[in-house]
């Protein structure tokens, strides 16, 4: 009986003998042997056609440029760039408007800014003061206003459907365009609930979508939440995630040195840019470059040290619950599963445990016998990391 391919070796031949795989009757195929070169596979396989015809939307990445070093086409330093989406995030009256209108009337002259030069161009400002106010801030920067079209309507598209800026774009043509400011935008598209991902997702990614369609600078201006310099450099954006998770920058506006006229870019998104400290003086806006190569501030602390310092300021009776120590870090919206988790986290370790409190309703917190020295641990090395041997904002 003639032997049988079984498919763990190599066949000992060119062909297949009958029975191994086909009829009898069947003509053998021939069985590669290994003996080929590369070079002759891809030669008996012809030459590959790349697909053509993609979908609206779609392209090879062979047919696409590649960034450079420096990322994409500035159309402002540390702001805004071509085909981009930026969440420059402040406290209220922190500076964003003042930042970003002095850029815009930049754009519309050609005119550098930040000490670099900028991509001139239309600009279009969805934004929620008066035209007059915006007119006047505008003059003051000395912007071309024949090139800005202002305004916080949105018209809906030709085919009766959800409201857009795509028709002002149209006509404009800009090279950039500020939303000023995501809360407005927000509301004029009929959402109320900003901490939620599938009403909010879906307008930052149309706003992605439009930046790559027109190639322009979108910066979409937001809110930071109202206390945010508890353990934190720099201030947090308020609501949903989905807001910087679409975003391709996220920009952080915040004081510098205590200075009132000195704020820090922090910049953080799809490619690398370094941090960058700005001045308004008489003459605008400059860089100031005696700590714009100042290191960025440290990471903000670990969620999960922070507890155990709150816990060991706390009297082991006092045993705070899961609501008393998100008030005290914190820790409310998106930040409190956060907790719960680093919580979760510390009992399972067993540094930290959860049980009843007495004379009080409901269950706390406490350092156990081993988390009291991981704590006392911490509080040493922070007393050493802060100028003056103090632990301030250390949770």
């Amino acid at each position: 009986m003639p032997e049988q391919y079984t498919g763990l070796d190599p066949p000992r031949s060119g062909s297949v003998e009958p029975g191994a795989g086909h009829e009898p009757d069947e003509e053998p195929r021939e069985c590669h042997t290994g003996c080929e070169t590369l070079d002759e596979v891809v030669r008996q396989a012809g030459v590959y056609e790349p697909a053509k015809n993609l979908p609206t939307g779609w392209r090879l990445l062979s047919d696409v440029d590649s960034l450079d070093g420096d990322g994409p086409p500035v159309v402002v330093r540390s702001l805004a760039w071509r085909g981009r989406v930026t969440l420059l995030h402040a406290r209220e009256k922190a500076g964003k408007s003042t930042l970003m209108g002095a850029a815009a009337a930049a754009v519309t002259r050609a005119a550098a800014f930040l000490e670099a030069p900028t991509c001139a161009g239309p600009v279009v400002w969805f934004g929620e003061e008066h035209p007059s106010d915006a007119k006047t801030r505008m003059e003051h920067w000395g912007a071309d206003c024949r090139r800005i079209a202002f305004g916080n309507d949105l018209t809906r598209e030709p085919d009766g459907g959800k409201p857009s800026l795509q028709a002002i774009v149209a006509c404009l043509k800009p090279v950039l365009v500020v939303v000023d400011t995501l809360a407005l935008y927000a509301s004029v598209l009929g959402i109320r609930d900003l901490n939620s991902a599938g009403e909010l997702g879906p307008v930052m990614a149309d706003l992605a979508a439009l930046a790559r369609q027109i190639d322009a600078a979108i910066v979409v201006l937001h809110h930071n939440k109202k206390n945010t310099s508890n353990g934190t450099p720099q201030g947090e954006y308020r609501d949903s995630t989905a807001i910087a998770a679409v975003a391709d920058m996220i920009v952080s506006l915040d004081e510098e040195g205590g200075a009132a006229n000195a704020r820090r870019l922090t910049l953080k998104g799809r490619w690398s840019e370094p941090p960058l400290v700005v001045r308004l003086g008489e003459d605008g806006y400059s860089v100031d470059t005696e700590v714009a190569s100042v290191e960025p501030a440290p990471a903000p602390r670990p969620l999960r040290e922070r507890v155990l310092l709150h816990l060991l300021r706390c009297a082991p009776a006092a045993r705070p619950s899961r609501t008393e120590i998100r008030q005290a870090l914190n820790c409310e919206g998106r930040r409190y599963p956060e907790l719960i988790a680093a919580l979760d986290s510390l009992v399972d370790v067993g540094e930290v445990d959860h049980a009843k409190r007495e004379g009080k309703r409901g269950e706390g917190y406490a350092l156990t016998s081993s988390g009291r020295p991981a704590a006392e641990a911490l509080r040493a090395k922070c007393s050493r990391s802060t100028p003056g041997g103090g632990t301030r904002n250390i949770s």
